[in-house]
């Protein structure tokens, strides 16, 4: 590729990606990003030939949504330019799917042979007259000391895009009306390692779209060369950071229009027009007029108002003006110069708010003004917006363009060709300057309340759920529940942010009065039909998505919680944090507190908490009288026989650290120096995760020390201009990744050093340098910042509990992933203990030390006698790892990041009583100190044994048939598409020796990613299906999945319920040896 320039006729690009030029898609019209898991489980209620009612839990099922491409590319341009002068055309990349892509960008000179202007050409180019410059600025044109674009390729996040320009030097004996053209051509790889044709949509004006397939990939730019005036208008935006509302003094204005000036927040972008005249010929009568983008208003006065430059009112020139109503020109000024007075958005004819129409009715603030003559030189306006953030959806585009009408070829009319009532479509006016798109901020908030005088239905006998001391003070209060309950408590999480957000919840027992030992927590939803589970990735249980506050503004209605008068809105999502006391603890007298914490996701430094608080615990009890007992009061025992009764490092994961830089211009002349962090040799990339920004910290004009031009606080990536012997004082901010693996305590970056050896420390560092260098002299010069990141110790078992049932005498096992999720390796320790070890039950942990699903699973405690050293393992990424087993301890080393799936087996003795529950506790022990975690399972000894599985398959049509084979672990297959269907399939299976009665399947779907397609409700009895109709064993994957009958719809026992999104199978009376298979479809958004 060439970078040098030529002398005449050349062509070349400029492009930067940037998060703050980046048109995010609006989260509510967004796809499900890639890789995003939909973990789900189901469960089933029946009733024993005792009368006790049960209720088991399926298998945890997860799959992840797979990756859908697309992207746009905008616009075709016609662009009007003078001999010698340069012509910019500015484009815009999108990258509109639902994960992270890579374009080729190239450029091809003239037009393509489908380009509907191709026969207007009059001058031809070659393809070295073409090359590539970054626009560091993004706008809309080359700016000197921008350096050449260092390859051919970008790549862009879901939602994110590139600003590029394409730009020409026109030739010095070009002549009026020569024409001539090029075309960006951007091509994407779409997980390939290359281009592929036909995958960029040319959105906007599209000349060459009359060719399906040539309507992609490509833009097409056509220069007319001219000799009137030529007005190039350039705009930026810059955001401006601090905290406002209302009532500052330097803005006193009602931003969000509820009739109030007061303490509300605001939100303040700064817009700057300029225009200048490219031509010889002056233009004349030149407004220059801008609307504020949709969602804001422009600030009339003060501070923030409205100032122009190269305006002077003794010139006869219009100062810049703010208007309430720029449309109405009978008020303001001819905004188009068509001598009518236009009154609204529609006779003005401009999409002045830029919000996609031309039509508005109502009034659209802005700022106007008008050059009398501009020949050379430039003139502008500065002005400023506002928004109040809680009224506008986080990472909305705020689009703004700038637009100039004016009397360009001096004939005292505004008729003529590029002039505003050009009667010619194709060349009339207005012109317009670059848009600029800035996201609305993402203001991430929220709130854990307890009910207050809200809770259950009157009739309501089960272990919590209102708040028992009717007061709203922090606190969800259950006076009494018996051991070996399960007292769960309502919690009202509240999203007060402009963006749809999950919180992960944690729930931790106080350290003074606790809840008794053996205790877990464990979280439903409302109406405790399922499971909350890990629904955003990040390995925690969390809400499941809720919107934003902003859906205030257009939904003021609340919906009743089924079985509750709880009244929620739309940003309002009702919990149950469930306590689970073990079986033996006995009774409690005092209370027990735990502390439930929410934690965004958007933003983990925002949390909130509320206390749980259950006063009483009731020991188990009986009462034997010689009168008849008319009251239940476990505090009074009639005819009583007898009386008794928890070293300072640099920085932590994802922790971010403030260094103070200084950059001193020791050179002759003015200077700008471009900031750039490297890793540990120049030229080397930031270490994987880590990132840096800089700020403004002020400059010392005279170098004493002080700061004599105050800080901006702005993101900079170069300084601006500076002095001979002037300071920059810039403030770096490095943040460390939260990712565990990326943030090693021994850091495995190329060539890291320790630079901490002489404090004691051992371990090596993260390396980052800084380097300033000048596009101007060359001077440059490096500096280095060495990063010792804190150990972080931690292991975790998942799920925390699983219950099941087995029959006196059989066994249950359960499932679960031991993963190392802090930063160092573990030597893990396994074990388990019973409650009722007494009483006979026994445990252990056994794991598929092979990775081969045909060979029999080994107990933990016996690998070392076994002569096994390694366990394979397979990973979340489908890679295998060979989990070292060290001997004679039996411990497994695990990295970090590594995980291992182990399978708890419970053994019930023969003479177990039905009813009794055993909790079995895993425990996890690490090397490190801290590194140890636990889960409890529950294992409960019943007369029928029923067990539910639950299974998925991809529907890639939506018409039930599914790709593959139903699986019960899809987690590491090609996952599901957006708006592609999962079909789900329940197993319902009574092995035991007695029928059970009113059984019920139910399960959830998920808010925000699924669908309920409600005509694919199906089920069959295996014991009600012919021989023939038994599914054969060579079509499933699963054993488990051998010999069942094939559901047919629709099925008679469904019921879906769409305001909790729950559906149910009433499957009544399942006789012993029998089996139900219920199935339903959901549709990815």
């Amino acid at each position: 590729m060439k970078t040098q320039l030529k002398p005449i006729s050349r062509w070349f690009i400029a492009g930067i990606i940037t998060a703050g030029s980046a048109s995010l898609i609006n989260p509510a019209l967004a796809q499900t990003p890639v890789n995003t898991p939909i973990s789900n489980k189901a469960f089933v209620e029946y009733t024993d030939e005792s009368g006790i009612k049960h209720t088991v839990e399926s298998n945890e099922l997860i799959i992840n949504v797979a990756q859908v491409y697309s992207a746009t590319i905008e616009e075709d341009r016609n662009e009007k330019g003078v001999a010698g002068k340069t012509v910019n055309f500015a484009h815009k990349l999108t990258n509109t799917g639902n994960g992270p892509d890579t374009y080729s960008i190239s450029t091809l000179a003239n037009l393509s042979s489908d380009d509907s202007r191709l026969g207007d050409i009059t001058t031809s180019l070659i393809d070295t007259d073409i090359s590539y410059f970054f626009d560091e600025n993004c706008n809309g044109k080359t700016d000197d000391g921008e350096l050449p674009f260092a390859g051919d390729t970008v790549t862009l996040d879901a939602g994110e895009s590139a600003c590029m320009v394409l730009a020409f030097q026109v030739p010095v004996d070009a002549n009026k009306d020569d024409k001539m053209g090029a075309q960006l051509i951007v091509k994407a790889h779409e997980g390939t390692g290359s281009g592929v044709d036909g995958k960029v949509e040319d959105k906007g004006d599209n000349n060459d779209a009359a060719d399906p397939l040539a309507g992609f990939d490509t833009n097409g730019d056509v220069l007319t060369v001219t000799n009137n005036a030529v007005l190039d208008l350039e705009k930026t935006a810059t955001p401006i950071e601090g905290t406002f509302k209302e009532s500052d003094a330097d803005i006193n204005f009602d931003v969000n229009g509820d009739g109030s000036i007061d303490d509300a927040p605001v939100n303040i972008i700064k817009y700057e027009v300029t225009v200048q005249n490219d031509s010889i010929t002056p233009a004349k009568d030149v407004v220059i007029f801008d609307g504020a983008p949709e969602y804001t208003v422009v600030l009339p006065s003060g501070t923030y108002g409205p100032v122009g430059f190269n305006l002077n009112a003794l010139q006869n020139d219009v100062v810049a003006t703010y208007a309430s109503d720029l449309a109405d020109e009978g008020s303001t000024i001819d905004l188009n110069q068509d001598g009518a007075n236009g009154s609204t958005e529609a006779d003005v004819g401009i999409d002045l708010n830029n919000n996609g129409n031309a039509t508005d009715t109502d009034p659209i603030s802005g700022v106007y003004a008008m050059k009398k003559e501009l020949s050379v030189g430039k003139v502008g306006i500065t002005f400023h917006v506002a928004y109040d953030p809680l009224k506008v959806p986080a990472e909305t585009d705020l689009i703004n363009i700038a637009y100039a009408c004016a009397d360009l070829n001096n004939d005292g009319n505004f008729d003529g060709e590029g002039e505003c009532n050009d009667p010619d479509p194709t060349t009339s006016g207005p012109d317009t300057s670059n848009p600029t798109t800035k996201p609305s901020e993402n203001n991430s908030g929220g709130s854990i309340t307890d009910t207050g005088d809200k809770g259950n239905d009157p009739d309501d006998d089960t272990n919590g759920g209102g708040d028992d001391d009717g007061a709203v003070d922090g606190t969800q209060t259950i006076t009494t529940v018996p051991a070996g309950a399960e007292a769960y408590f309502y919690n009202i999480v509240t999203n007060l942010g402009n963006k749809a957000d999950s919180y992960d919840l944690v729930t931790e027992n106080d350290v003074t009065n606790p809840f008794p030992a053996g205790t877990s927590f464990s979280y439903q939803n409302g109406t405790g039909t399922a499971d909350l589970s890990d629904t955003n990735g990040n390995f925690t249980v969390d809400t499941g998505l809720i919107d934003s506050v902003t859906c205030l503004e257009t939904d003021s209605s609340t919906i009743t919680v089924a079985g509750t008068n709880i009244e929620l809105t739309c940003n309002q999502k009702l919990i149950r944090v469930v306590a689970s006391l073990p079986q033996d603890g006995g009774s409690q007298a005092t209370e027990s507190l735990a502390t439930t914490t929410a934690t965004s996701f958007n933003d983990p430094t925002v949390t909130f908490s509320k206390i749980e608080k259950l006063e009483s615990i009731t020991g188990p009890t009986v009462d034997v009288a010689n009168t008849a007992i008319t009251s239940i009061d476990p505090a009074t025992n009639i005819d009583d026989a007898a009386s008794g009764v928890a070293t300072t490092f640099d920085i932590a994961l994802g922790e971010s650290k403030e260094v103070g830089i200084y950059i001193a211009n020791e050179g002759g002349i003015n200077d700008s120096f471009t900031l750039l962090a490297e890793g540990v040799n120049e030229g080397d990339v930031v270490p994987d995760g880590w990132s840096v920004v800089f700020k403004h910290n002020g400059i010392d004009t005279d170098a004493d020390g002080s700061v004599n031009v105050a800080a901006s606080g702005e993101i900079i990536t170069a300084t601006p201009n500076i002095g001979p012997g002037s300071v920059m004082h810039i403030t770096a901010v490095f943040t460390a990744p939260t990712d565990a693996a990326k943030a090693l305590a021994d850091s495995d970056q190329v060539g890291a050093v320790n630079g901490n050896a002489a404090g004691g420390d051992t371990d090596l560092d993260y390396i980052i340098s800084i380097k300033v260098s000048s596009n101007v002299t060359g001077a440059s010069d490096r500096k280095l910042e060495a990063f010792d990141v804190e150990s972080t110790s931690s292991v975790d078992i998942s799920p925390d509990s699983l219950s099941g049932q087995a029959e006196n005498g059989g066994s249950e096992v359960y499932p679960h992933t031991l993963t190392n999720t802090g930063n160092t390796t573990e030597e893990v320790t396994l074990g388990t203990s019973d409650s009722g070890s007494g009483d006979g039950f026994t445990s252990i942990i056994m794991v598929d030390h092979d990775n081969d699903p045909l060979t029999p699973d080994k107990n933990v405690a016996l690998l070392c006698a076994d002569g096994e050293t390694e366990v394979l393992a397979e990973q979340a990424d489908g890679s295998v790892a060979s989990i070292e087993v060290a001997c004679p301890a039996g411990t497994l080393n695990l990295e970090p990041g590594e995980e291992v799936s182990i399978n708890v087996q419970v053994q019930v003795p023969p003479e177990a009583p039905e009813g009794y529950k055993n909790n079995t506790t895993i425990t996890a022990t690490g090397s490190s100190a801290g590194a140890s975690d636990e889960a409890i399972d529950t294992t409960e000894v019943v007369n029928g044994d029923v067990t539910l599985d639950k299974y998925v398959g991809v529907s890639a049509g939506c018409d039930g048939t599914i790709t593959g084979m139903f699986e019960k672990d899809p987690s590491n297959g090609p996952g599901v598409k957006p708006g592609e269907c999962l079909v789900w399939k329940l197993i319902a299976s009574n092995n035991g020796l007695a029928k059970t009665e009113n059984t019920i399947i139910r399960d959830e779907i998920k808010s925000g990613v699924e669908t309920m397609e409600t005509t694919s409700f199906k089920s069959c009895r295996l014991s009600e299906t012919a021989p023939g109709d038994v599914v054969d064993s060579s079509t499933v994957l699963d054993p488990a999945l051998q010999f069942i009958c094939d559901p047919q719809g629709p099925s008679a026992d469904a019921t879906y319920d769409p305001a909790t999104m729950t559906i149910s199978f009433d499957v009544s009376d399942l006789e012993s040896g029998d089996l139900y298979v219920a199935e339903f479809m959901t549709r990815v958004e």
